[in-house]
């Protein structure tokens, strides 16, 4: 029995562990794997605390430092000095939280942490891939068309770290179907894919990314971001560019105002400007502010408050579902392919849902898929503010 356990734990440690290369995040394996998986790494772990005391231990995440508020400063100050605390303790090879005012886009708390001369302000810098952030922008081309509805299903196989053509064509591999808000809150990307191709096609796609802010100059105050979208050539391409695989690349300010303009029913928040860049469309925006109707905004809310209860985000932000109906998130994880060996994790959203005080964006990368990640800045953030806030209010 012991050299049955022993091959176990030599087998668990030559197989690599697979890291998600794709634009959306790994999809949860079914109860009965994830039991066989669990049983199998608790006999593999007994192995190693008898056998082999050469392995690694991972590095934990530094414990969240105490919130200590100093009532003298605004709140978004000392929010910011907490923030960049956690930077300072965790030290990931780039970090940013930006938050701003739903309605105005005014700056509420920016932080960021560089490991890099690289890229000296990762808060600013488009050098990130956008991810499944992308997913926001699909959705609202998909919803705009008219044909697609939140509760259209598509069935599909596959597609959880890549996408190829063969995830993209109907097969009796179909086994699982997804409506459009569940694989919203799932990141199902042959979902999107599969969309993408049947319902956009190149121009479409990127005239609603440069509609929300893609390849336009982002200003907000002093600060300033340009995002990049790319056309897809190929269908193919299209449908890896609308699930978040490529072609997009995002700065942490514009993630931010992303999750301002679904909180504010499709409008661009009033001090935030989009100047035309390259190629973009010189088509100006609406004098009403508006960039996506009400509708699709309405629905893109609900879709995202899903994903921080039941979809990818549930983990880390189902704990707040009380606060004003919770929070409204899109999440993203991909490698970087520029030789970087990145791994770039993403939250972008408001909260509380209901009546949003803030809009946010969360992004972490680190060499290798690290202790931290944009769910634990996330966390983190949210409950430094609720802490901030009951202090100033004389609450225990």
């Amino acid at each position: 029995m012991r050299h049955r356990v022993l091959a176990i734990a030599i087998a668990a440690l030559l197989i690599p562990a697979m890291a998600p290369l794709g634009g959306g995040e790994v999809e949860a394996a079914p109860k009965k794997k994830v039991a066989v998986q669990k049983k199998a790494k608790a006999k593999a772990g007994g192995a190693k605390k008898k056998g082999n005391s050469a392995s690694r231990p991972r590095r934990p995440a530094a414990a969240a430092p105490a919130v200590v508020d100093d009532p003298s400063q605004p709140l978004g100050a000392s929010w910011k000095r907490h923030l960049d605390r956690y930077f300072a303790q965790n030290r990931p090879e780039f970090g940013a939280f930006v938050a701003i005012d739903v309605e105005t886009g005014a700056p509420v708390a920016v932080s960021e942490y560089t490991s890099n001369a690289r890229i000296a302000h990762p808060a600013t810098t488009a050098a990130f891939p956008a991810a499944s952030i992308f997913k926001v922008i699909t959705t609202a081309a998909l919803l705009e068309g008219g044909a697609i509805k939140p509760g259209t299903s598509t069935c599909y196989s596959g597609g959880s770290h890549s996408l190829e053509p063969v995830h993209l064509k109907d097969s009796k591999r179909d086994r699982a179907c997804r409506s459009l808000a569940g694989a919203f809150a799932h990141s199902t990307n042959a979902v999107f894919g599969k969309l993408a191709i049947r319902h956009l096609d190149a121009g479409r796609l990127v005239a609603m990314a440069e509609r929300l802010g893609f390849n336009r100059v982002l200003r907000l105050g002093e600060l300033e971001a340009e995002s990049r979208a790319v056309r897809p050539a190929g269908e193919l391409a299209l449908a890896r560019m609308a699930a978040g695989f490529a072609n997009s690349t995002l700065a942490p300010l514009h993630g931010a105002v992303l999750g301002a303009i679904v909180a504010t029913g499709g409008l661009l928040p009033s001090g935030v400007t989009l100047a035309p860049k390259g190629t973009a469309s010189a088509t100006a925006v609406d004098p009403t502010g508006r960039l996506i109707s009400a509708d699709a905004a309405a629905r893109i809310r609900e879709m995202m408050v899903t994903t921080s209860v039941d979809g990818t985000a549930g983990k880390y932000l189902a704990r707040f579902k009380g606060h004003g109906g919770g929070v409204a998130v899109k999440t993203g994880t991909l490698t970087s392919t520029d030789g970087s060996g990145l791994f770039n994790t993403w939250m972008v959203g408001f909260f509380p849902a209901s009546r949003p005080e803030f809009a946010f964006a969360a992004l972490v990368s680190t060499k290798g898929s690290g202790p931290v990640k944009a769910g634990h800045l996330t966390r983190h953030a949210i409950d430094t503010f609720l802490k901030l806030k009951r202090a100033r209010a004389g609450q225990s």
